[in-house]
């Protein structure tokens, strides 16, 4: 189930298609990689999904290290961020903010 406050008749389009990204669930919760919460993975056979989290007051880069060769794209606009081999780094994530990475193994 996902809860929505959205009037679901008058959504535009890009809005239903943003929301149905979250269709179905998957059950599962990101595994952080220390206490700071800053990065989160959530690991499916075919993708990893990396949750990148800024909780200062101020930009900041993210630098993820993930074994082998991806290619990384946003969960919420779909844009292709391009391969990686090893790091992935997001720069000037902004103050109190979020950005959910999908890495697919390539």
């Amino acid at each position: 189930m996902v809860l929505a406050g959205d009037n679901m008749e008058s959504l535009p389009p890009e809005r239903q298609t943003l929301l149905s990204r979250l269709l179905p669930p998957t059950g599962q919760a990101a595994r952080f990689d220390d206490t700071s919460c800053r990065v989160g993975r959530i690991s499916f056979p075919d993708r990893l999904e990396l949750c990148l989290l800024n909780w200062s007051d101020e930009s900041d880069d993210v630098v993820v290290a993930q074994p082998g060769t991806y290619h990384i794209s946003d969960f919420w606009t779909g844009e292709d961020l391009g391969g990686r081999s090893g790091l992935a780094q997001v720069k000037g994530l902004p103050p109190h903010s979020t950005r959910l990475l999908v890495a697919s193994l390539q």
